[in-house]
């Protein structure tokens, strides 16, 4: 890969510390390395293990959903090896074509991408959400968190912001 073997080594610790086993760790430690190498001065392989286990997790029905529009098997190894990679490579680019660069990407999109995916939101929409948020000045973290907090309106409304749903014909 590249990389120096602490670098390497941490990475395969992190994905052994989230439990994946198999052909999901050696996805997920591959696309965590090669998205640690797009920023390894600023993004630890260890926090890019992290995020891409985080956002596989995450996004999993829209793994599923992809697979079963290509006729394809969601778990089958290469399918998870390219679903995986193809994620690191997205957030790489989202970092490289914004104002970001890859371990801002990370640091905003831990904040929502869980909810987000379990709003039915796409991975790549969080992605382009933030990245279009830093090009008009904002920071990754701040977005981070307004957009988590706009998940959590949604998810659980005031009774106010209820109302207005309806009002609005907004079926959660």
């Amino acid at each position: 890969f590249g990389a120096i073997p602490a670098s390497v080594m941490k990475a395969r610790e992190e994905v052994e510390k989230l439990g994946f086993k198999d052909a999901d760790s050696a996805a997920i430690y591959e696309a965590a390395l090669g998205l640690h190498l797009s920023e390894p001065g600023k993004l630890a392989s260890g926090n890019a293990a992290q995020f891409m286990g985080a956002v596989y997790r995450a996004y999993d029905k829209e793994r599923q959903n992809l697979a079963r529009k290509l006729g394809k098997d969601a778990n089958d190894p290469e399918f998870v090896k390219s679903y995986v990679k193809g994620m690191a490579a997205k957030a790489a680019i989202a970092g490289a074509e914004s104002a970001l660069g890859p371990a801002d990407v990370i640091e905003g999109m831990r904040q929502y991408a869980p909810q987000w995916a379990g709003l039915g939101i796409s991975y790549d929409f969080a992605l382009a959400a933030l990245a279009h948020g830093a090009n008009y000045g904002f920071r990754a973290p701040e977005l981070g968190t307004a957009y988590k907090s706009m998940a959590m309106r949604l998810i659980k409304p005031t009774g106010e912001g209820m109302r207005w749903m309806n009002r609005l014909g907004i079926n959660r």
